[in-house]
């Protein structure tokens, strides 16, 4: 494989990813402790957490890049969450793995969110992890037959959350969210109210997940 080949492999950033990433690599802390580090793809980007956290906004940092992998995201592990020594981190991640462009075997997403977390576990301690499943996906407009570039299976998805959920077993602290089953329809597709384009949020999908994410949020945030 030539060097070119390898840093893609290990980087995966496209060039509208960069300014997503300098705008996370660049940002301080703006006096105010943030305790709780949001991390993962577009769907945590899109994630407007000053609307949907009005009561802690001043405790949450966004930290989404578009278009990343878990690969892309086990490599900003530490400018995107280990710098600010968060309480805890919330991790959504693994759609664009599955896409047919990435085109990642389910033991690699597996295998990358466990580096992880065992990363951030190492550095920091005390941390407390909420794993967020894979979110559904609208097949008509990404699944397997839909346009070129998505190829993404709702019965995939649902096949590795059962894996991820598993983590709460293995890693202490670890708190797994399945979003999956709530933001689907009976077909197993994302309900259509949820999504604007078949696999992003519309308000109504944030405010669906965070309706099951916020329980998590305040107990982590009363804890000492």
């Amino acid at each position: 494989m030539s060097n070119m080949g390898y840093l893609y492999e290990n980087f995966q950033l496209e060039e509208y990813m960069l300014d997503f990433l300098r705008s996370v690599l660049s940002t301080e802390w703006d006096g105010d402790k943030k305790e709780i580090v949001f991390f993962g793809d577009s769907i945590i980007r899109d994630y407007d957490l000053s609307r949907f956290f009005p009561d802690v906004k001043s405790t949450l940092f966004n930290c989404g890049v578009s278009g990343i992998t878990t690969h892309g995201l086990f490599n900003i592990v530490k400018q995107g969450v280990v710098r600010h020594n968060p309480k805890a981190v919330v991790i959504l991640v693994g759609t664009n793995d599955m896409s047919e462009y990435y085109n990642k075997r389910d033991q690699e997403i597996i295998s990358n969110l466990a580096q992880i977390i065992t990363e951030l576990k190492l550095v920091l301690k005390n941390v407390r992890i909420v794993l967020i499943s894979i979110l559904p996906c609208d097949e008509d407009r990404y699944g397997k037959y839909a346009i070129p570039g998505c190829g993404r299976e709702n019965s995939r998805i649902k096949k590795v959350n059962t894996i991820l959920k598993e983590f709460q077993n293995i890693f202490n602290g670890l708190t797994f969210i399945d979003a999956f089953t709530p933001l689907s329809d009976v077909s197993g597709n994302l309900i259509n109210a949820y999504t604007h384009d078949g696999i992003h949020l519309t308000l109504k999908g944030y405010e669906k997940l965070t309706a099951i994410l916020k329980p998590v949020i305040q107990e982590i945030l009363k804890k000492d």
